[in-house]
This record gives C-alpha cells, sequence and structure tokens, in this order.
C-alpha cells in the first residue's frame, strides 16, 4: 500500500541532515523531470500529506478554526470554582498579539495545526529579563525541524530538566542552529504510548483511510488525465482460422478519420467518418461510478472527523445538513472536540507564562452562537417558572410549596 507521492520531503524528530530534500515529483514529470518514487508510512511526510490531501486539510483547519474563535480570559482565584476574572489584563492583551507576524487568532490556528500534524505543538516565549511577567515575544516553533535530545533517564527525574537535556532547531531555512533549554519550551504532545517525551502525529492512526483518499484522489485523476486511449478498434471479420486483422491500409484510412485534424464538430471537419469493414468498438474506460470512490472518501473523511471529536453535519457533503442538524452538529463540536482541547492548551500556556499559582488562562466560547441555544432556553424556563411560582404564592401556596410544584412538572 502506497501514497501517491507529491514531492518527497525528509523531516521529523531524528535529527537528520537532509530534512527538507525535494525530488522530483509526478508533478515535476510534467516538466522534463522523470524521477517517480512512492511513500510508504506517514512518518516522516506529515507536512506534505496535510498539504496535499483535502479531507486532511480541511479537517484540520476547519479545527483549528472553532478553536481559534476563543477568547483569551485571565483569572484569579476567590474562592469559587469559575474564579475571578482579572479586568483589563495586559497579559490578555499580549496574548491577543504575540509576535510582529500574528494576530492572537493566527498564533493559534498555526500551533494547532502543527499539534494535529506532527504531534506535537512547541512554544518559545522570550522573557525580556528573569522578572518579566509577560513574555516581550512568543512563537510557534517548526515542529519538524525540532530534535529533542533526551538525558537517558526518566524514572527517577522529577524535573523536565531530568529528562529533556535540550532542544535544537536545525536545517530550518531561517536558522543553522538554535538550542533552546527545556525551561525556555512550552511543549503540547499528542501522546504516543512508546514515546512519552516526543508527540505522534495523529495521522499515523489514520493511515489507512488517507492512504485510501490519495488513492482514490489519484485513480480518479490518472483516469482523467492520463489514461491514454479510450479504447481500441478491431476488426470483426473472420476466415475458417479465426479473427482477421485490419490490414495496414484501412488502419491508416480509420486513424486518419478518427484524428481531430480531419473528423470533429468545427466548419472545416467532417463530422461523420466513413469506413469500410467489420469493426467493433472496445472499451478501456473504468466506470468510476460502480468503483464508489466518491462514497470511499466520504467514509474516510468521517474517520478524521471523529478522530478529531468533531462532527460530520458541520462539513459539506452530497446532502447538505439541516439548519438544526448544523447548528446541533457545531455545538457537538465544540463540546467534545474544541472546548476540551482548548483546556489542555490554556493550562500548558499558563504553566509556561510564569502565572502566580492561584492564577490561570481559559480560552472563552460563551460567546459562540451555536452555545447560545441552552443558554437562552434556559433563561426563558428561569422566567416563566418564577412567573408560575409567583402566580402559586399568591394564590395560598407557600413559595417552598410552590417551588416543588413547579419542579415537579418540569421532570
Amino acid at each position: 500500500m502506497a501514497f501517491i507521492q507529491l514531492g518527497k520531503f525528509s523531516m521529523g524528530w531524528g535529527g537528520g541532515n537532509n530534512r527538507f530534500i525535494k525530488t522530483p515529483s509526478p508533478i515535476g514529470r510534467l516538466f522534463g523531470q522523470n524521477t517517480r518514487e512512492e511513500w510508504v508510512t506517514i512518518s516522516g511526510h506529515e507536512y506534505e500529506i496535510y498539504k496535499t490531501t483535502p479531507e486532511v486539510n480541511i479537517v484540520f483547519g476547519r479545527f483549528a478554526e472553532m478553536l481559534s474563535n476563543g477568547r483569551w480570559v485571565h483569572k484569579r482565584n476567590d474562592g469559587t470554582k469559575e474564579g475571578k476574572v482579572i479586568e483589563d489584563s495586559p497579559l490578555v492583551t499580549f496574548l491577543e498579539r504575540p509576535n510582529p507576524l500574528q494576530t492572537g487568532e493566527e498564533f493559534i490556528k498555526e500551533g494547532c495545526l502543527h499539534f494535529w500534524t506532527f504531534g506535537n505543538n512547541i512554544i518559545y516565549p522570550v522573557f525580556g529579563s528573569s522578572l518579566s511577567t509577560i513574555p516581550s515575544v512568543m512563537n510557534n516553533l517548526p515542529a519538524n525541524y525540532m530534535k529533542v535530545v533526551k538525558t537517558g533517564k526518566r524514572w527517577e527525574q522529577d524535573t523536565i530538566e531530568g529528562i529533556i537535556e535540550k532542544y535544537i532547531l536545525e536545517n530550518y531555512y531561517e536558522s543553522d542552529k538554535k538550542e533552546f533549554k527545556p525551561s525556555e519550551i512550552i511543549h503540547r504532545r499528542y501522546i504516543d504510548p512508546e514515546n512519552p517525551v516526543v508527540g505522534q502525529s495523529v495521522m499515523e492512526a489514520l493511515h489507512m483511510p488517507i492512504s485510501n483518499i490519495r488513492g482514490a484522489y489519484g485513480f480518479r485523476n490518472v483516469n482523467i488525465t492520463k489514461r491514454g486511449a479510450l479504447g481500441f478498434i478491431t476488426n470483426s471479420s473472420d476466415d475458417a482460422i479465426g479473427n482477421l486483422p485490419i490490414s495496414a491500409n484501412d488502419r491508416t484510412k480509420i486513424e486518419k478519420q478518427y484524428s481531430k485534424e480531419t473528423h470533429g464538430i468545427h466548419d472545416d471537419q467532417a463530422p461523420v467518418a466513413m469506413v469500410s469493414g467489420d469493426l467493433k468498438w472496445v472499451s478501456t474506460a473504468y466506470e468510476i461510478n460502480k468503483m464508489m470512490l466518491f462514497e470511499e472518501v466520504s467514509e474516510d473523511m468521517k474517520k478524521i472527523i471523529d478522530k478529531l471529536n468533531l462532527n460530520d453535519n458541520i462539513f459539506s457533503k452530497e446532502k447538505a445538513s439541516t439548519y438544526a442538524n448544523l447548528r446541533e452538529g457545531l455545538k457537538m463540536a465544540y463540546q467534545d472536540g474544541i472546548i476540551p482541547f482548548a483546556q489542555d492548551y490554556a493550562s500548558a500556556i499558563s504553566k509556561g507564562l510564569r502565572l502566580p499559582d492561584n492564577e490561570w488562562l481559559e480560552l472563552d466560547y460563551s460567546h459562540v452562537a451555536a452555545l447560545q441555544d441552552d443558554d437562552v432556553k434556559n433563561s426563558q424556563v428561569a422566567e416563566r417558572n418564577a412567573r408560575a411560582i409567583k402566580t402559586l404564592v399568591e394564590a395560598g401556596y407557600t413559595k417552598e410549596e410552590a417551588t416543588k410544584l413547579i419542579m415537579k412538572d418540569e421532570k
């Protein structure tokens, strides 16, 4: 089983010297290059697969887009579960523009795509001094060019420095080599049971669906652009021995009459071809609909959607979702996928930005329209119940009796 390759990249977490060497590809052959190679694994080719597989790109991108809808909130422990919001927090102002090239939304999207594509999101906050409480700048480091140097120890270690010696950024086109201390890095990982230090791309678990998607697109592409002859013209005439071949003269006439120069729909072409002989047509075209390639891609895309805890109704498909299903799908995607991810993400940022123990950051989605339905409904129910209780009290019931009656009706 092989992936259709659109350019081979060598990249990953091994720390080799040729992380970004691109070899000629099938697209390159259109421009005179003839080398062809095939992929047999996800590992090392994550970025190219993400970039050239529409379903992967769409689902990962949608997750990142929805995640970036969150608004940063800085809170302090005040004895309640929710905590108290710190108004006009300079940290929130910083997170809305963490570096010169990105807005806060773009920063979140990029980090999210790194996480799903490479299994690692490595964040580098730069503090002006050891006393600074807010970074001067913060960037997502290119996860596919990072090398983790381990100490070789783990089980007895009680600090990250005891497990990781350093991080190294190398072979990146803007930097020859740069090293980072573990304390300088915020590292989020997609859990790899065999490697607790470095994450694994979620695409590893989706190897088969992704391979099927690329195979289906590749087959359709080859069938459309490179299948050659649509069929053959053969001679149906035979003698005592068997089927007769078409003579050289007849073949020349047939080829000329079927050529685009002499026959076609334009004024200087003949619309009808006249041939002699008993001929028949043998088609070599594939019946794409019988292979159910479109259905295959749709089913495989659902596996990617499920893996990221999103919802099929929020993506375009042959039969569009109803408005109600779309709203419900968005709500479920936020509740099951986006918000849990955002909680882990905000927790990691909080720990990495030197916040006091009684403070933390959150990404708030209460403003998202799809999540407003329950709040509106609950508000309407509460208002209705309050009016009913008031009416019963006026009729002679105690407030406690009226409340019990209303709650019983609610159940």
